[in-house]
């Protein structure tokens, strides 16, 4: 693949490698933490650098254009472990632990694919947040700074 681009890495995400451990609805904040940790503690996060990852729902979220699975694009040289476990804490408080209750509880489970690439990790990123950006004018809803 010379050029990752949105429609591809969803179209084809049989292609990338999935966590075996995936977030599912719960009520606080507490039980957020765990599945995260269990998800990024896991040998596959460990074992998994150089990756772009793409995080999805299981229903898809309206966005201006149409509507996406994706909650997330990112890319990493570090492992997934080093790149994530350490955030649990943050992405389990306040606001951002309301806005993983409100997605999974209306879009379902969080899964997290990776895929290894030995290319430019910046560029693909870069590449694939462009393309979904085109494609529905907006970024994913937990990408920020793009």
């Amino acid at each position: 693949m010379n050029k990752i681009v949105y429609d591809e890495a969803c179209r084809f995400l049989d292609d990338f490698q999935k966590l075996p451990t995936v977030i599912s609805f719960c009520d606080n904040n507490v039980d957020f933490e765990k599945q995260f940790k269990a998800a990024f503690g896991s040998d596959e996060a460990r074992g998994a650098s150089n990756v772009i990852y793409i995080w999805t729902t299981e229903k898809p979220i309206k966005r201006v254009r149409g509507e996406s699975q994706v909650l997330y694009i990112g890319k990493t040289t570090q492992s997934l472990y080093r790149r994530h476990y350490g955030y649990y804490s943050v992405e389990a408080n306040n606001w951002n632990w309301k806005r993983y209750k409100h997605i999974l509880k209306r879009y379902g489970n969080i899964h997290f694919y990776y895929k290894t690439f030995d290319k430019d990790l910046l560029k693909l990123e870069k590449d694939l947040i462009w393309s979904y950006f085109t494609h529905h004018l907006e970024y994913p809803p937990i990408n920020f700074r793009n």
